[in-house]
């Protein structure tokens, strides 16, 4: 069970002579999210791949409807497993990071503050939030998995109807593969930076931080909106002045980071 506690009254007198303190960020980690990148992206190959029995059925003979429903149902088993095994991976992904970011928060305490959080805080602290994080996850990848075969049949069924030729099916698949492509890019980078935020959030609330300060990644790539935000102090559960008045880290691929603010 998860241990509320105050960080405030914890810290040493001579650190609270300061008024407040501002922890460093906790950013996402680059390597989990090129790992969960790269998953979907074996996921998207392994699909792909399925596709080039059909081709080769195209170029031999385009008068193969009754072969079609046979070829459609074994894709759509394929797409699902190849799913599934990416869910398990993305899940260890989560794991992981559920595991650094309570590490790097105890550091973090210790260095800044002069606290030893082990006895506190542990990883089974995220369990109920990585549970959730790993559904949304989830769906996400199985609806990847279903918009590659849902864009693989209407490539097939369009060709096959207008007269295309073998070749011209080919360059269609490879468009909707790199369209697919892309968007587990998106999902990757908007997945990972929600996942830190939803962290940072859970471990500054469950240390009685009720206000952080909006940290960009101070980067040509920070949006302009996001850019005039950077340094302003919000409270939990208080609008902001991104979109929606979300916090850092949840408009679509914000790497923007929650400072947490230690008040005496």
């Amino acid at each position: 069970m998860m241990m509320d506690y105050s960080l405030a009254d914890l810290t040493p007198k001579s650190k609270q002579r300061q008024g407040r303190v501002i922890l460093p960020g906790i950013e996402e980690s680059n390597g989990a999210r090129r790992a969960y990148q790269a998953e979907l992206r074996k996921m998207l190959v392994g699909i792909r791949a399925e596709t080039a029995p059909i081709v080769e059925r195209y170029a031999r003979d385009r008068a193969f409807r009754d072969a079609d429903e046979f070829w459609f149902n074994s894709l759509a088993a394929m797409a699902a497993k190849l799913a599934f095994h990416a869910e398990k991976m993305v899940y260890k992904i989560i794991g992981l990071e559920a595991k650094r970011h309570t590490e790097t928060f105890v550091r973090h305490a210790r260095r800044v503050l002069g606290i030893d959080l082990t006895a506190l805080i542990h990883q089974e602290d995220l369990a109920d939030l990585v549970r959730s994080i790993n559904g949304r996850n989830a769906s996400l990848i199985r609806s990847l998995s279903d918009d590659a075969k849902k864009r693989v049949e209407q490539a097939v069924y369009e060709s096959w109807t207008s007269g295309q030729t073998a070749k011209e099916l080919q360059g269609r698949l490879k468009r909707e593969f790199g369209v697919l492509d892309r968007r587990a890019k998106l999902i990757a980078r908007d997945q990972m930076a929600k996942m830190n935020a939803d962290f940072n959030q859970r471990r500054h609330v469950q240390a009685g931080i009720t206000s952080y300060i909006w940290t960009t990644s101070h980067d040509e790539r920070v949006r302009t909106l996001h850019r005039s935000l950077d340094g302003r102090q919000y409270k939990y559960g208080k609008p902001t002045g991104a979109e929606g008045g979300m916090p850092p880290g949840k408009p679509i691929v914000c790497r923007c980071i929650a400072r947490a603010v230690v008040e005496f």
